[in-house]
């Protein structure tokens, strides 16, 4: 609890709790494939693909997890690549901020999604998702001593185990309570979650930029 509640600079602790929060919606949103992928659970997906009008066989399902997930994994590589060319406060912050904004379209096109190729052109968010894991590992660090690294990563670990299987549960029930009359209503409420995220995140920039011109004035004095 120390990492939590130990006095801060300017917004900073603030900014560090609401994040937290933020990272718990986006594992409640985004199910079991944090780690690989940027969608809702895959036995979900799986439910909704096997129905008419979709009605894909595994073969086509294998192919689409492995598009996106090889888009998310060179997402994770470029996003961070490509902000190394601009000199932008809070960079990491940035990719968390594109990338959700990118998983809930993604959401919201799934939600609506009426053929394959629909489906399929979801895909192509997953390389701006990429950023969203590396943009973390890189943002929370950075707002707390290195001694308390250990114990943020800590948090973070209970909010991952934690969070999936809620998130099965909730959309579990979604998916069922609303298969006759819209199926894809489950990543209706997913995008929704993302958005908020999204908002909470920007909020958190904006709040961090003061903190980060500082910094940055420090350093260039110190480089002197």
């Amino acid at each position: 609890m120390e990492v939590l509640t130990e006095k801060r600079p300017g917004w900073t602790r603030c900014c560090l709790i609401m994040s937290l929060m933020f990272v718990m919606v986006e594992f409640l949103a985004l199910g079991n494939n944090r780690s690989n992928s940027f969608n809702l659970d895959t036995s979900l997906l799986f439910l909704l693909v096997k129905k008419q009008p979709f009605s894909w066989s595994d073969k086509t399902f294998g192919y689409f997890t492995l598009t996106r997930g090889v888009l998310f994994s060179l997402g994770m590589v470029i996003c961070p690549l490509l902000l190394t060319l601009v000199h932008w406060l809070g960079k990491d912050s940035l990719m968390i901020v594109i990338g959700i904004a990118a998983s809930a379209a993604s959401f919201f096109m799934l939600a609506q999604a009426k053929t394959t190729v629909e489906i399929f052109l979801t895909s192509g968010f997953a390389i701006f998702c990429g950023g969203i894991p590396t943009g973390y590992r890189s943002f929370l660090p950075r707002m707390v001593p290195k001694e308390q690294t250990a114990r943020l990563l800590t948090i973070c670990s209970i909010i991952m185990a934690f969070c999936p299987m809620l998130s099965t549960l909730i959309f579990n029930s979604i998916y069922n309570a609303t298969l006759e009359w819209w199926p894809g209503f489950a990543f209706f409420v997913g995008g929704l979650l993302q958005l908020f995220v999204v908002f909470g995140q920007g909020g958190v920039h904006m709040l961090m930029r003061p903190q980060w011109l500082e910094e940055k004035r420090l350093k260039a004095q110190m480089s002197r």
